[in-house]
């Protein structure tokens, strides 16, 4: 599990650089989801590759595998 954030006024694209070889996962698999919290993030699901945005003032807590 990995967390981002932001403090930042406005929402902001977020591209994260992975070492897929240090994780030992194919990059080609790999899955990037965000479970739902309450009170805190909803389920989501990302393209690995893609931006991922973060709101002002918020963050996601990831699972990459």
């Amino acid at each position: 599990m990995r967390s981002i954030a932001s403090w930042a006024a406005e929402t902001v694209d977020v591209r994260l650089d992975i070492d897929w070889a240090a994780l030992d996962i194919d990059a080609g698999k790999a899955t990037i989801t965000a479970p739902q919290v309450e009170d805190f993030q909803p389920a989501a699901t990302f393209v690995v590759g893609e931006a991922i945005p973060v709101g002002p003032a918020r963050g996601w807590l990831l699972i990459i595998e």
